[in-house]
């Protein structure tokens, strides 16, 4: 599916959606979290050959093990945000704040080696 059809396809199911929230249907969050998943993942295919060439074009050079915590914490941002927003459009706004806090706290955890690593360069700079 190209982008134009993507964008289309998300167009029609969320004006599905309204149309069904203006009724009284509950299910209007569950036609936007369908749509949002049918939107994502012909993205997620096509994003997976790219991160498969960059990693390859990474493995030929020295930052080949930032590169792989680059791709981590874009990662973890993409899966936080698609999340959050899901959460939010469903009217669980605290929830969304929780998953961003998660996320942000995830990616921390993920670039904590090379804080450390940085605070002893930092240290043996100094001394």
């Amino acid at each position: 599916m190209n982008f134009f059809s993507l964008s289309l396809a998300a167009l029609l199911l969320a004006l599905l959606a309204l149309s069904f929230k203006e009724a009284g249907v509950k299910g209007a969050p569950f036609v936007l979290l369908g749509a949002g998943v049918l939107v994502i993942f012909p993205v997620l295919e096509r994003l997976m050959s790219l991160v498969s060439f960059l990693r390859a074009f990474s493995e030929q050079s020295a930052a080949a093990p930032y590169f792989s915590t680059v791709l981590k914490v874009m990662g973890i941002g993409y899966v936080t945000h698609f999340s959050a927003e899901s959460c939010r459009e469903s009217g669980a706004a605290s929830l969304a704040s929780r998953v961003e806090l998660c996320g942000q706290l995830e990616t921390v955890l993920v670039c904590l080696p090379y804080i450390e690593e940085l605070l002893s360069l930092s240290l043996s700079a100094l001394s």
